[in-house]
């Protein structure tokens, strides 16, 4: 049995086909696996960048708390976060959950005075998220010309001195715990 030399040309067509194919998928996958190891090394890189975040973002909280509040330690109003609290009548709005967001923090379990300090800030900022709420809290916000988390955290440093004693804590504790102070 002979094969003619088109069906022969045929055959090796098709065979330089299939080979090109090879050698374009050998490629590729190459040209993918270099890839995934630039992906590899840029992930590294930015798990480094990451792990700095928290303290910028520190930092840009520390900045931002300075234009309501004197930043010496323990923090209080300032003029400007006076003038914010008396303006919008947050702590008139807030009064009815002052309860609850003192069993929302007794639950968290603060061990001292900072984290009690840090988590009522917390808890209170976070009712800005409150579907009940946030109309009223967008409408007070509006009329100081200030946002709703700003609204809160003023309150939040208002009632914080009560909210400690409550807890059987000191406000003057508040340095012994601060984690930049140890």
């Amino acid at each position: 049995m002979y094969i003619s030399i088109e069906e022969f040309l045929g055959f090796l067509a098709v065979i330089g086909t299939v080979i090109t194919g090879i050698v374009l998928i050998v490629r590729k996958a190459t040209s993918i696996e270099s890839k995934v190891d630039m992906l590899v090394d840029n992930i590294g890189s930015i798990n480094e960048k990451i792990a700095v975040l928290p303290v910028l973002t520190d930092r840009v909280d520390t900045v931002w708390g300075m234009q309501f509040s004197v930043q010496k330690s323990p923090i209080y109003l300032n003029d400007v976060g006076l003038k914010i609290l008396k303006e919008s009548h947050i702590a008139e709005l807030m009064a009815n959950y002052r309860a609850e967001i003192l069993v929302k923090l007794k639950e968290r379990n603060p061990e001292n005075s900072y984290q009690a300090q840090q988590l009522l800030i917390e808890i209170i900022t976070g009712y800005g998220k409150e579907g009940i709420l946030k109309y009223e809290l967008e409408n007070a916000a509006f009329l100081t010309g200030r946002d709703v988390y700003t609204l809160l955290y003023v309150l939040s440093l208002e009632w914080r001195d009560a909210i400690l004693i409550e807890l059987g804590m000191r406000v003057a504790d508040i340095d012994l715990h601060k984690p930049n102070n140890k």
